[in-house]
């Protein structure tokens, strides 16, 4: 479709090359590894509790940050095609659904909350 009715140099589609060949960087190359770590990590905790290290791994940011923006770039890639903005237009919309995505993962890369619990007072 791009050679019969665009062109190469179109600058969405070329964004939304570029962005593929993110997509196999970050995918493939930074969350299949953190990915593949984490699964050892488990399997080596076994069932039960978490352990500090298999717990360290499953709030890993780039692993929550790749899971997240990738989905994120798409949904910018897809805004392109369907407008066929200019080059910055695409780029920014890109951007600004990594820049949402990354920013989900950070609230799931974070250690949770740990609520203060009442102390009974000892009867005096």
């Amino acid at each position: 479709m791009t050679s019969k009715v665009w062109t190469w140099g179109t600058g969405w589609i070329d964004v939304a090359i570029v962005v593929l060949v993110l997509l196999g960087i970050q995918g493939g190359g930074v969350a299949g590894r953190r990915a593949h770590v984490l699964k050892h990590a488990l399997e080596e905790n076994g069932p039960g509790p978490l352990g500090a290290a298999a717990k360290r791994l499953t709030r890993d940011p780039a692993l929550w940050i790749a899971s997240f923006s990738n989905p994120g770039m798409v949904l910018g890639v897809i805004w392109a095609m369907t407008e066929k903005p200019g080059t910055g237009e695409a780029i920014a919309a890109v951007v600004i659904g990594y820049g949402a995505g990354a920013t989900i993962a950070f609230r799931f890369a974070r250690a949770p909350r740990v609520a203060a619990q009442a102390v009974p007072e000892a009867n005096a």
